[in-house]
């Protein structure tokens, strides 16, 4: 037996064994793993998935039948709740495309084919409406074959292979360099969001990790915010509760990514010091609508202002969005509507060099601007 990952383990059995004996231990397994067990007081169960590969007789690999089990076990995970599955020759193809875009992903970090992009968000406060309030820093891949590789094709597979940290510490290191440059070059430098996948923030050492990158590039922890999605933050409340204390105890600003979206409790949302809440785009793309949807942002907006949290509105794409969110009291937005993610050198020209938006009627301007222009929101997106 070995740990291959966060909450992956690896068996390994040699000898002749059918595949109904291979079905029967996965079964056994299953069966062992759903016995509730006491830790520390509490009652817990485990709902295991299982992938398994077969040498069918030849001599693979290790790597590749490792590969291989992984693959399957992908199968288990989307068929939902306890299941095994077996890796089929069917699915060879796919898994050799997989392997090879792990492998092109490895080398894109290497090569600098990975780099950051930066959204603007805006304030919609009275006080400063139409004021850049910060950005958030995005992932994007252009590969030197593929072109543009999406990041809901590459963010999930380099989850599944262990390369998620790398990633992540990649686009920490990058947006704090980002910081820096503009501090040398301008004096100042907007806020810059980054975020962080389940596996980097349930992994030990983050705060200190954090520390070591703002100590190295010589940034504020002020200037950096992260953002940790709903489900990742409920996965362990206690554990959550500690590291985002320890967090904001550095300086770092922390806002609930996806909010509502996940599994939240208001109960557990209390114990959680955070500075702001993003209401998740797809109940913002509805709320014209979607009376529910209206009604849920609603809710939202009186949550975040109830527990003291800025509230921020991801996914805006209309002038009508804008309106309702400024009528809830929003207090800052982002998406298509006010700009596209663009590559740090337009981000600096078009929101840094000049301080963008100092004036409360900033925001209004520009879209007046864009439309007599004629440009769509949405033109260019990656």
């Amino acid at each position: 037996m070995a740990r291959v990952g966060a909450d992956s383990f690896a068996v390994a059995r040699s000898g002749l064994i059918s595949v109904a004996d291979a079905a029967e231990f996965a079964e056994q397994v299953l069966a062992d793993c759903a016995k509730p067990l006491e830790i520390a007081g509490r009652e817990l169960s485990v709902a295991a998935r299982i992938g398994i590969a077969d040498s069918n007789s030849s001599l693979p690999s290790g790597q590749r039948l490792l590969s291989q089990a992984d693959f399957a076990l992908e199968r288990a995970r989307s068929s939902g709740g306890a299941n095994y599955q077996f890796f089929a020759a069917s699915m060879e193809e796919t898994a050799k495309a997989r392997q090879e875009l792990i492998d092109d992903l490895q080398a894109g970090l290497r090569n600098g084919d990975l780099f950051i992009v930066c959204q603007p968000k805006v304030s919609i406060h009275p006080a400063s409406d139409g004021q850049l309030s910060g950005a958030e820093v995005l992932l994007r891949w252009r590969h030197a074959v593929r072109g543009w590789v999406r990041p809901d094709e590459f963010i999930p597979v380099a989850e599944s292979a262990g390369l998620i940290t790398q990633l992540g510490d990649f686009v920490l290191y990058s947006a704090c360099w980002q910081i820096r440059a503009w501090l040398n070059t301008y004096g100042w430098s907007p806020r810059l969001a980054v975020n962080l996948s389940a596996r980097q923030f349930s992994a030990p050492g983050l705060k200190e990790r954090i520390e070591q990158v703002l100590r190295e590039t010589e940034v504020s922890p002020s200037q950096l915010e992260v953002e940790v999605t709903e489900t990742a933050a409920m996965h362990d409340v206690e554990k959550t509760a500690a590291t985002l204390q320890a967090l904001r105890a550095l300086g770092v600003k922390v806002s609930i990514d996806d909010f509502g979206t996940g599994y939240s409790s208001l109960n557990y949302l209390r114990l959680f010091q955070v500075d702001a809440i993003k209401i998740d785009k797809s109940f913002v793309d509805d709320i014209e609508t979607d009376a529910n949807a209206k009604a849920l942002c609603s809710a939202m907006l009186r949550i975040g202002q109830a527990l003291g949290f800025r509230v921020v509105a991801e996914g805006v794409e209309t002038t009508a969005q804008l309106e309702f969110l400024r009528r809830g009291k929003c207090d800052e937005v982002q998406g298509y509507l006010i700009a596209k993610p663009m590559p740090c050198a337009e981000f600096e020209k078009e929101w840094v060099a000049g301080r963008r938006g100092v004036s409360g009627s900033a925001l209004d301007d520009t879209l007046a601007s864009r439309a007599l222009r004629g440009d769509a929101a949405t033109t260019g997106q990656v």
